[in-house]
């Protein structure tokens, strides 16, 4: 029976453990990084785009049909109301806050700016002011925005207009 002789290639051996020690290390660091950059990114804040804004917002079958109606609330509070392309806000003199609805309501102004028209808010003092930062905080950029005071001698001092031009 004869006997066989085998040699160990020693320069191959010792490359291919290098080979997996730095596979090992790339791996690790890439974890790593992939990791740092993840977290950096969920701490980063995010910018509210009308696209994103429009996300937030239930999709159009679950959106209450406003046209002609009016949202009353129980005691003193704005209500709003959709004339077709105009979005009615009345306030009560004593008060500049929007209704829970707003969003809803001004989802339609949304989209117009998205598209590229700018949205028009016609009216005065705080409800105006109430419903331009509403529109700046669903991600309309302030350029986007068009403030028109009442016409004179208008009696509706506590309502804002909304629409699209």
């Amino acid at each position: 029976m004869a006997t066989r002789t085998y040699t160990i290639n020693y320069v191959a051996l010792a490359l291919t453990v290098l080979g997996a020690l730095a596979l090992a290390a790339a791996l690790a660091f890439g974890v790593t990084l992939h990791r740092h950059v993840a977290d950096a990114d969920a701490a980063a804040p995010q910018r509210v785009t009308p696209a994103t804004a429009m996300m937030a917002l239930p999709p159009p079958a679950a959106q209450p049909n406003w046209a002609g109606t009016v949202k009353k609330h129980p005691g003193d509070e704005a209500q709003v109301k959709q004339a077709g392309d105009v979005v009615h806000f009345t306030f009560p003199a004593s008060s500049a806050a929007l209704p829970d609805e707003a969003p809803l309501a001004l989802a339609g102004v949304i989209k117009g700016v998205a598209a590229g028209q700018h949205a028009v808010i016609s009216g005065s003092g705080a409800g105006a002011q109430a419903v331009q930062h509403t529109l700046s905080t669903l991600g309309v950029d302030a350029d986007k925005i068009v403030l028109r005071p009442l016409p004179e001698g208008s009696s509706e001092a506590a309502q804002v207009d909304v629409w699209l031009e």
